[in-house]
């Protein structure tokens, strides 16, 4: 097929479903990929990139060398899907942690109290965990993996209703691509904000998914550090407080005895690429953990950036009619701040959510997009209502504001403050922003409360001390 990277394996398993296909190779289509292993006999993941087999930064996830976490919710996910997953990335220098334990967290005056929520993150970077779950996917037996191909439009039937295959090309040595077609009996479209979805539906007559969005003008960025013994394995992270802070940051130790730091701003507040710039935008922050961690700190790479212009859900769920044998899935239905680092993980729940229907139904096709979408709605729900009240708390975000937006950010606002103090209410805050548990149980009777008895109050003078015991060990 013209590409770098073709793993084909012997079809022993024998399923009502020949061929599945899934458009991008990016964490959303290699966990789909795993779940469509179950119920076909083959599954060709078709991506645009040239992939290595060590970990490397790629082009079509311009975020990738950016801040990134495995959730606790994600960590349950692809462990049942990849047995061992975490022990393999441990062992290749992820870290494993209580995220209320083993986070620094400043937001609005004062750091979270720190406690313990009984789960586990994993702080790593996003080359390390994509190559090793490409890894296990292209160890199961009845998936192919294609790079260096373009997606440029679906195969329909005559009638328009049922998608039967993509039209290919493949980009040759010699720079003349070789076109192709492939035909499946389900193609999954996991190809992120870059989806072609919209355009190729409207190809064959179906209505555009209503859209919502909230622009935000978030840019972000990063640079890498050594990490010395000494300076530990805590992360760092700095919150803006609304409306008058706009800057923030987060550092993680990660892989490789690494620091990635991660300096972010919105509404045109945006952190410099300079060194100096980049410097003196740290030091500018609410809080001077970050700046005192990278001032002394030897950099290993350049700074890089990223820009978020806006968030954008794609309400697949309202549709009247879609063409059987297609669906979307991750960020191409559902792109949002990735303020809470919810993107994995929100994908991951979304292929689960597909694993279920698919087994409920027996394999059965007809029908699928009307009980995925709505299915993969509600899984989106938690982390849009997270990330799009975080928005707009700013009068700046422009976007469809939701009735009571101001109230529950009000009552969020006591809320944060409330976990400078208050373990019970920071754990829930951690579980709901690791997705364990729903938005709707920030606001149980017991957490209520004890917003209201806390939230009033500001930073503990323990926590202070912690942070000045911090900058003065960093500047040894």
């Amino acid at each position: 097929m013209g590409s770098n990277l073709t793993i084909q394996k012997d079809k022993t398993v024998k399923m009502k479903n020949k061929h599945a296909l899934v458009i991008g190779a990016s964490m959303t289509g290699l966990v789909t990929a795993r779940v469509l292993s179950d119920y076909f006999e083959q599954v060709t993941v078709l991506e645009r990139d040239e992939l290595n087999a060590t970990p490397t930064s790629r082009k079509s996830v311009p975020q990738g060398q950016h801040l990134h976490a495995l959730l606790a919710k994600g960590r349950y996910l692809l462990n049942h899907y990849f047995p061992g997953l975490t022990d393999e990335l441990v062992a290749q220098g992820a870290l494993e942690g209580d995220p209320t334990e083993k986070t620094n967290w400043f937001v609005d005056g004062g750091y979270r109290y720190k406690t313990k929520l009984g789960h586990t993150a994993i702080l790593l970077t996003r080359p390390l965990v994509e190559t090793t779950v490409r890894r296990r996917v292209m160890d199961l037996p009845n998936v192919t993996i294609v790079t260096k191909v373009d997606v440029k439009e679906l195969l329909a039937s005559a009638d328009k209703a049922r998608v039967l295959g993509v039209k290919l090309e493949h980009r040759q040595a010699d720079g003349k691509p070789e076109v192709s077609e492939l035909h499946a009996d389900l193609v999954v479209d996991c190809a992120g904000r870059g989806s072609a979805a919209v355009k190729w539906l409207a190809a064959l007559g179906f209505d555009k998914p209503a859209e919502e969005t909230i622009k935000v003008d978030l840019a972000y960025a990063t640079r890498t550090y050594r990490r010395r013994p000494e300076q530990g394995d805590e992360a760092y992270f700095i919150s803006p407080t609304p409306p008058h802070e706009f800057c923030g940051a987060g550092a993680f130790p990660v892989d490789g005895d690494r620091w990635v730091v991660t300096l972010a701003g919105y509404f045109g507040n945006h952190p410099p690429a300079d060194e100096k710039g980049f410097n003196e935008f740290a030091r500018n922050l609410p809080a001077p953990d970050i700046y005192n961690l990278i001032k002394d700190s030897e950099p290993l790479t350049e700074i890089v950036t990223f820009k978020y212009p806006h968030s954008l859900r794609r309400r697949y769920e309202a549709l009247k009619r879609h063409p059987e044998g297609y669906l979307v899935l991750g960020d191409a239905l559902c792109s949002f701040n990735p303020i809470y680092g919810q993107g994995m993980t929100s994908a991951s729940l979304q292929a689960d959510a597909l694993n279920t229907l698919l087994a409920q139904a027996d394999g059965n096709l007809q029908g699928l997009w009307r009980r995925f979408y709505p299915a993969a709605s509600k899984v989106v729900d938690g982390p849009w209502q997270l990330a799009a009240g975080a928005d707009f708390a700013y009068p700046q975000a422009q976007g469809r504001k939701p009735a009571g937006a101001d109230l529950i950010n009000n009552y969020i606002a006591r809320l944060q403050r409330a976990t400078h103090h208050e373990p019970v209410v920071h754990s829930a805050f951690i579980a709901c922003t690791n997705l364990l548990a729903p938005t709707s149980s920030l606001f149980a009777p017991h957490i209520v409360w004890r917003v209201w008895r806390y939230g009033g109050q500001r930073s503990r003078p323990a926590a202070r001390r912690a942070l000045s015991t911090f900058a003065s060990h960093s500047a040894d």
